[in-house]
């Protein structure tokens, strides 16, 4: 996901999964975004089409770079389907839903 603040830069991130021996398994861009408002961190970003690898156990390794462009982005990268959060993060989840409730976002 790309910080909307961003969209105007040609500069989009990009994702490759290397496989321990080097090999390339996957190879992800940030194309055709569009808008999607988190409402925890209060930011809209523009997300890529979500992408489903079906990998075997072993280690991987991924490296975000930018093509397109020169200049700094501002990304996210969200890995796995579910969120779950620490017990550090509970009172912040719980301000954020009250938030969410009463508008205040």
């Amino acid at each position: 996901m790309l910080d909307r603040r961003d969209a105007a830069n040609p500069a989009r991130p990009e994702a490759t999964l290397t496989s321990a021996g080097g090999s390339t398994v996957a190879r992800l861009r940030l194309t055709r975004g569009t808008p999607f408002y988190e409402p925890f961190s209060r930011l809209t970003y523009l997300e890529s089409r979500e992408a489903r690898l079906d990998l075997k156990p072993g280690t991987y390794r991924i490296v975000v770079s930018m093509y397109g462009g020169a200049a700094r982005q501002r990304y996210v990268m969200a890995i796995g389907e579910a969120e779950r959060f620490g017990a550090g993060e509970v009172p912040y989840v719980f301000g954020a839903i009250d938030r969410i409730r009463h508008q205040r976002i």
